[in-house]
């Protein structure tokens, strides 16, 4: 079973728009603090290649690192 975090990557990268945190935690049947801690695995994890995690008011979106644009 792959880590948490690549799931979500791929439910982002799938939807291309902006995803409330509950839908995640809805869709992958799991609880928000899983989440929550996924994503900022996520989000270290993709630090330095060419996208990035965005959190918005509760939403989350994969976009373009801005030093690579």
């Amino acid at each position: 079973m792959q880590p948490l975090e690549n799931t979500i990557e791929a439910v982002l990268f799938y939807k291309g728009d902006p995803v409330e945190v509950s839908e995640l935690v809805s869709l992958l049947e799991s609880d928000e603090a899983l989440i929550r801690d996924a994503l900022s695995k996520l989000k270290i994890k993709l630090g330095d290649r060419g996208i990035s995690l965005v959190e918005v008011d509760n939403q989350v979106t994969l976009a373009t690192n801005p030093e690579a644009s």
